[in-house]
């Protein structure tokens, strides 16, 4: 696609602005980044052409129109074009440069052990923070965007141009878009839980100490915290929803009660100590909502793609333990 403004999927954004429908957004940072990256882009294709020219692949008149064409480009006049075509929102403002040393020191996204150097993104970040949108789309095949959004809600991340204009188009239908909307009101329990049900499992959840391992795991609640129609396909009759649920699992959690015998050099099983702890969690889904356009109460669904995420917790330092050789059982700290 390239700096291709004439491909269908930027007319698409650029007739969906025009509609009022979507409203792109840029800062002065991303402008400098595409500048800087559009330089090089240029300079490469070039040298490209250069190359052809040697090899006699294309004929001499081709690539001195071609040539012309690439020397005249620059990043100055593509950035107008973007701005002519999309009228982007200039979000730039003041960050407080200390939030983003602490997310820099403790990894949190876009920074990484491998990828330091990341403080464009990283202000950038800040300053979507700062609009605390209802609806946000980012369009990255970037990994940092997805793990900055895990567990942000009304944010809904596509790696492709392609996906989120094909997603617009389909959406795009106001009666089947309410038809599947109705749908998924209704079946709303039903999916969370199923969602209970997946989770309710204890290797969903782990801790990493060494003393301790996680023996069940319960969802106690769960409720929606935000739903996004991402597609609808009206001849096939579904549509597709990401989904957020909120709520609180149950774990139990289990330390050996052992002991050493320094006599015959071995280890003894006493017992286990046990604990339960409550742990805050989050849940994302795709939910495919199968909708019958003549009673959308009626409708089906299935989920797929759903991962969790739990906060992080202290390991109870009161336990109960069970001794086996004492056959009774006190609480110890």
């Amino acid at each position: 696609m390239g700096f291709n403004f004439s491909h269908k999927g930027f007319v698409t954004i650029e007739n969906g602005v025009s509609a009022g429908d979507l409203k792109v957004i840029s800062t002065q940072i991303l402008k400098g980044e595409f500048l800087k990256h559009a330089a090089a882009a240029i300079g490469s294709d070039l040298e490209k052409l250069g190359h052809l020219h040697a090899i006699r692949s294309l004929s001499a008149d081709k690539i001195t129109e071609i040539e012309r064409v690439a020397k005249e480009a620059t990043g100055q006049t593509i950035w107008g074009k973007f701005e002519a075509m999309f009228a982007p929102e200039d979000i730039s403002r003041n960050v407080n440069w200390q939030g983003v040393f602490e997310d820099y020191f403790a990894l949190r996204p876009p920074f990484t052990l491998k990828k330091k150097d990341e403080f464009p993104d990283a202000f950038n970040l800040k300053m979507i923070e700062g609009l605390n949108p209802a609806r946000l789309i980012l369009i990255s095949s970037d990994g940092d965007f997805e793990r900055w959004i895990a567990g942000r809600q009304n944010i809904v991340l596509y790696k492709k141009l392609n996906e989120f204009t094909d997603a617009y188009l389909k959406i795009r239908d106001p009666a089947f878009a309410a038809a599947a909307i109705t749908g998924f009101r209704t079946l709303k329990d039903q999916i969370l839980e199923r969602l209970k049900d997946e989770y309710s499992a204890d290797h969903h959840y782990s801790v990493n100490c060494y003393h301790s391992t996680v023996q069940s795991g319960e969802v106690t609640d769960l409720s929606v915290v935000s739903h996004t129609l991402t597609a609808t396909d009206h001849e096939q009759e579904f549509a597709v929803f990401q989904v957020r649920a909120r709520g609180t699992a149950n774990l139990e959690l289990d330390c050996p009660v052992v002991s050493w015998d320094s006599i015959d050099k071995e280890e003894i099983f006493h017992g286990s100590n046990q604990k339960t702890t409550d742990v805050d969690i989050d849940i994302e889904a795709t939910v495919t909502i199968f909708v019958n356009q003549q009673d959308p109460t009626d409708s089906d669904f299935e989920i797929s793609d759903s991962t969790i995420h739990a906060a992080e917790f202290d390991v109870p330092d009161a336990w109960v333990s069970f001794l086996d050789d004492a056959g009774d059982e006190h609480e110890q700290g």
